[in-house]
């Protein structure tokens, strides 16, 4: 009996290790994902607006603006649990 439970605790514990592991991986590959997005909205955006002609200056101060706000909301619609890496209750 006694070995069963030493067994049965350091299986959790490996699978709590584990599943921190898989949780920083995922939560990785989802801002990574999502400033992939933003950088490929961004430059369709930049090359949007300087094809319709506005000035370079305003061109980057819009591209900024509008990616950054893209980021923002990305952050605000993730769940918490991927940014603290905390599993949710």
């Amino acid at each position: 009996m006694k070995g069963e439970v030493a067994n049965d605790g350091e299986t959790r514990g490996e699978n709590t290790s584990m599943g921190y592991v898989q949780r920083a991986l995922g939560a990785t590959l989802i801002i990574w994902l999502s400033l992939v997005v933003v950088n490929i909205a961004a430059f369709g955006l930049s090359e949007s607006l300087r094809v319709a002609g506005v000035e370079r200056n305003e061109n980057v101060l819009i591209t900024f603006l509008v990616s950054l706000g893209l980021i923002l909301l990305a952050l605000w619609l993730l769940p918490q649990s991927f940014l603290t890496l905390k599993e949710e209750r």
